[in-house]
């Protein structure tokens, strides 16, 4: 469990860049790029400051102290919404650059490439319900020739921009700019044509994408996605001390502390073989916790021995409202393999509310701004949906084929009807007619 604990998510693969229908958006060019001027990037994720080592009774009194304060944060927050700005460079391997834009590259030398790129994340949070509505607004995609400088686009690319939320067991996602000609799943039926859509997906689809176009908010509250530090805290303080488990964990942490500067520090250090061998390297990793902020994390770095960082993680967290979250959050990623490839993302939260009640439909299609008559993809139950007064009816499940309605024949015709109708009431009134100039004439 504590080796599940301490496992560190070394993530640093090719973003999600989908080629759209439409593209509302437009590359960088000349002096319009990325600002790589950094807000907390000078600042060093493990202070150089005098650290002491406590005692072992210590360290799980203040292992103990540490869960209390985040998790008793994370707990207070019933609802979020708010903004992120989020400024991002990352290397592209070469294989996988060659592999999906072959076409579009015109045989571009692309073994040292980076793609920039800046966003804004709005995003609203039922954090009791596990529900996330998410909207990204792209401000500027290109990549980079890092051998030239050269800013460059790939043609019929564009960044994955769309309204989204997760909740329950469906991630359903709207691009409101992309009007879709027809769909494979559902062919020939006009009622699925030169519409937009929304797609809805099993729910995993929509998690787990934080280093991709789905940032999550609530992953800042760790260092890996999905795992809160509270959560990681709270399986070191599940592990029973007396058991082997318990006391090679008691071998692998430990915690120092600094008071300098009249602010009380901790870091927790972990220890962990990567091999079942002695010889076998060891990931060290260290997190620093600052009670100036409730206890919160400020810096996070792993590494193998004796070797350079592999991830580094500083956070500058804002009170709001008496409640802590990630103001600022710098991540850094290096990966080594055929291709050594750095990924950096700087996160500042712009917007920002805690506790406020949430619209009624914000985790619904009318949400996403689906309108009257637009479609619905279900992969979930494999069928083609169309949204009428706010609720879906189904226009048929994947793969059927369109049968037009009957025509109707003249005999069926509700305009032969009426005419034949016409015409009895104006014999009626003839045969009426002439009767009575018989009667008056006789």
């Amino acid at each position: 469990m504590y080796q599940y604990a301490l496992a560190t998510v070394c993530y640093l693969g090719p973003l999600m860049i989908c080629v759209s229908c439409t593209l509302g958006w437009s590359a960088a060019s000349g002096d319009d790029s990325v600002n790589r001027t950094l807000l907390i990037g000078d600042r060093d994720a493990i202070p150089s400051v005098t650290w002491k080592e406590t005692t072992s009774e210590e360290k799980w009194r203040i292992v103990a102290m540490l869960h209390d304060h985040l998790s008793s944060n994370y707990a207070s927050i019933r609802s979020w919404k708010g903004a992120y700005r989020v400024r991002g460079v990352e290397g592209q391997p070469a294989s996988f650059l060659k592999s999906m834009y072959a076409n579009g590259l015109n045989g571009r030398d692309v073994t040292n490439v980076e793609l920039e790129r800046s966003f804004t994340m709005t995003f609203a949070i039922d954090m009791q319900g596990e529900r996330i509505f998410r909207e990204k607004k792209t401000d500027l995609m290109y990549w980079r020739d890092m051998r030239t400088e050269e800013q460059f686009s790939i043609p019929n690319t564009a960044p994955s921009d769309e309204r989204s939320f997760v909740a329950g067991e469906e991630y359903t996602h709207f691009d409101p700019k992309a009007s879709w000609p027809e769909f494979d799943y559902l062919v020939s039926n006009p009622e699925a044509q030169n519409k937009r859509a929304a797609f809805r997906e099993p729910a995993e689809k929509g998690e787990r994408k934080h280093y991709g176009d789905l940032l999550d908010p609530r992953d800042f509250f760790g260092y890996a996605p999905g795992i809160p530090m509270s959560k990681v805290l709270s399986n070191f303080l599940s592990v029973n001390l007396a058991s082997a488990e318990g006391k090679q964990l008691d071998q692998s942490i430990k915690i120092f502390e600094c008071d300098e500067g009249g602010c009380k520090l901790y870091r927790l250090n972990g220890n962990i073989p990567t091999g079942h061998n002695s010889n076998d390297s060891v990931l060290h990793s260290d997190w620093v916790f600052d009670g100036s902020v409730g206890f919160h994390m400020t810096g996070y770095v792993t590494r193998r021995e004796n070797e350079p960082n592999m991830q580094e993680i500083k956070w500058r967290w804002k009170n709001v409202d008496g409640v802590f979250v990630p103001g600022v959050v710098f991540e850094r990623f290096v990966a080594s393999g055929a291709q050594t490839m750095e990924l950096w993302r700087e996160s500042e939260l712009e917007e920002c509310t805690i506790n406020v009640p949430l619209a009624p439909d914000q985790f619904s299609l009318s949400g996403l701004g689906l309108e009257e008559g637009e479609l619905v993809i279900d992969k979930i139950n494999r069928a083609v949906e169309i949204f009428r007064d706010g609720k879906t009816a189904r226009l048929g499940a994947f793969g059927d084929q369109y049968v037009p309605p009957p025509q109707q024949t003249l005999a069926q015709s509700p305009i032969r009807i009426i005419v034949i109708g016409l015409n009895l009431l104006v014999l009626v009134i003839g045969v009426g007619w002439m009767m009575r100039r018989r009667k008056l004439a006789s």
